[in-house]
C-alpha cells in the first residue's frame, strides 16, 4: 500500500496525508476575455466577486461570500434556485439556509422560473448542459456561481454574477465566402450593440484563405475577402473604437484558453493572442492561424498517445487546441482541411467559451450561417449554443425574436 510502509490499514490508529503546496504562485494568475482581451480594450481581467471574503464566516456559505452583505443585491420578492451538487453537498445545504436568512423564496413545482440561481464551480461541463437547467431557466433569470474550483483563481471562487449580458457570436465560414452583404450587415449591428461581440476560430481564417481562388466556394472573392479584412481587428480606427470598451470594435480571431493549472499552454495561448491582436496586416494573421492551427493537431497527436487526455477547465470535449502535454513536433503537419472539420471545430469553441464564465461576460452564444451536417451539429452542439439563421440575428438583439434561448 503507497504511503503505509506495507502496513494494513486496519491496524494503523492515525494516518497522515502530506501534501505539498508551492508558495509561490502561478505565473499567470488570471486570464482576459479571449474576444476581448485587456491589453487592447482595457477591460479588467476576470469577474470581481459581489463581496469580499468573510474573515469570520459562521458557516460555509459565507465563506464563500453568500452572506448579509450580498442581499442587496437580491431585490424583495426574489425567488432563488440552488442548483444541487452531490460534490459540494455541505455547502449547497448551507447555501439553501442562508437563501432562507437571507428572505429568498424558493422555487415551488408550478410556479414561475426563479428570479435567480446559483450554481456551483467545477462542474460546468455537467451542470449548463442538463436538460432541467433548461426547463427551469429563462432568459430574465439571473445567473451566479460560488465554490471551489481548481481551474480558477481562488479570488473567483466567492459568489459573482455570470453571463450578464448580451452575447458572443462565431460564424459559418460558408456565411463569409458566400453571403458577404449578410455577414457585414450581422458585423455592423454587433458594433453598434452593447455587450456583444464576434470572433472566428483560426481553422475558419483558414478555409478561407483556401477558398478566395475557389469559385465554387466564393463566387465573389474580392467583395468576400473586403468584407472580411474590415471586419478585423486590423483596421486602427476600430481599434480606436475599441480601445477602453466592452464593446464596439470588429472580428477577433481567437479561440478558448487553455485551463490555468496549464501554465506552459497559458504562456503560448497568451504570447499567441497578443501577437493576433497586434497584427494589422492579413498576411501575417494567417501565419498565426496556421501556428495555431498546428499545435491543435499536434495537441490531438499527444492525447490520442496518452489515452485521449481532456481539458476540465474549458468543459470541451476536445483536446484543447494550446493544452498538449508534449512539446509540439517541427515535422507534424496537420490534414488538409474539410468543410465540417472546421464548422465543428467553431462549434466546439463556442461550447468551450460558454463553459469559461469567468472570462466571459456573455449571456447567449450563437453560431451564425448555414451548416454541412445539420444534424452533426445539432447533435454535439444544441443543448450549449444556439444555431441562428442570419435573417433572424436583427430579431435577436432588439429583443422581439420568437426563437426560444434555452441554453442556460
Amino acid at each position: 500500500m503507497v504511503g503505509l510502509n506495507g502496513r494494513e490499514l486496519s491496524n494503523i490508529g492515525v494516518v497522515a496525508i502530506v501534501v505539498t503546496v508551492p508558495f509561490d504562485g502561478p505565473r499567470i494568475q488570471n486570464l482576459p476575455n479571449p474576444v476581448r482581451p485587456d491589453f487592447v480594450t482595457g477591460e479588467p481581467s476576470g469577474q470581481e466577486p459581489l463581496s469580499r471574503a468573510n474573515a469570520t464566516p459562521t458557516n460555509l456559505s459565507e465563506a464563500y461570500g453568500f452572506d448579509s452583505s450580498t442581499s442587496q443585491t437580491f431585490s424583495r420578492g426574489t425567488t432563488m434556485q440552488i442548483y444541487p451538487n452531490l460534490q459540494h453537498y455541505k455547502l449547497f445545504q448551507e447555501a439553501i439556509a442562508q437563501s432562507r436568512r437571507l428572505s429568498l423564496a424558493p422555487v415551488t413545482t408550478n410556479g414561475p422560473p426563479p428570479n435567480s440561481m446559483i450554481c456551483f464551480n467545477g462542474h460546468w461541463n455537467t451542470t449548463m448542459r442538463s436538460s432541467s437547467v433548461g426547463r427551469c431557466v429563462t432568459g430574465r433569470t439571473r445567473l451566479f456561481s460560488m465554490g471551489p474550483d481548481f481551474g480558477i483563481p481562488v479570488q473567483q471562487w466567492g459568489l459573482q454574477e455570470i453571463w450578464k449580458t448580451g452575447g458572443l457570436v462565431t460564424f459559418s465560414p460558408t456565411l463569409i465566402l458566400r453571403s458577404p452583404h449578410q455577414f457585414a450587415d450581422i458585423m455592423e449591428h454587433i458594433r453598434a450593440t452593447p455587450g456583444w461581440a464576434a470572433y472566428v476560430v483560426p481553422t475558419t481564417m483558414l478555409w478561407c484563405e483556401e477558398s478566395w481562388a475557389l469559385q465554387a466556394r466564393c463566387p465573389n472573392p474580392s467583395l468576400a475577402f473586403a468584407t472580411l479584412t474590415s471586419a478585423l481587428f486590423m483596421d486602427d480606427n476600430l481599434r480606436q473604437l475599441a480601445r477602453g470598451s466592452n464593446e464596439g470594435g470588429g472580428l477577433a480571431v481567437s479561440y478558448c484558453p487553455p485551463p490555468l493549472s496549464n501554465q506552459q499552454a497559458c504562456v503560448r495561448w497568451l504570447d499567441w493572442l497578443r501577437q493576433v491582436f497586434e497584427c494589422t496586416e492579413y498576411e501575417p494573421l494567417i501565419q498565426l492561424c496556421r501556428k495555431a492551427h498546428a499545435a491543435q493537431h499536434q495537441a490531438t497527436q499527444t492525447n490520442a498517445v496518452n489515452g485521449g487526455g481532456r481539458t476540465p477547465a474549458s468543459g470541451n470535449n476536445t483536446p484543447n487546441p494550446s493544452g498538449g502535454r508534449s512539446p509540439m513536433r517541427e515535422n507534424a503537419q496537420p490534414p488538409p482541411l474539410d468543410l465540417l472539420t472546421v464548422e465543428l471545430e467553431g462549434i466546439r469553441d463556442l461550447m468551450a467559451m460558454r463553459l469559461r464564465p469567468q472570462l466571459l461576460p456573455y449571456r447567449r452564444y450563437l453560431y451564425i450561417g448555414s451548416l454541412s451536417n445539420r444534424n452533426e451539429a445539432y447533435r454535439i452542439g444544441e443543448r450549449a449554443i444556439e444555431f441562428v439563421e442570419p435573417a433572424d440575428f436583427v430579431a435577436i438583439l432588439s429583443g422581439v425574436s420568437t426563437l426560444t434561448a434555452s441554453c442556460f
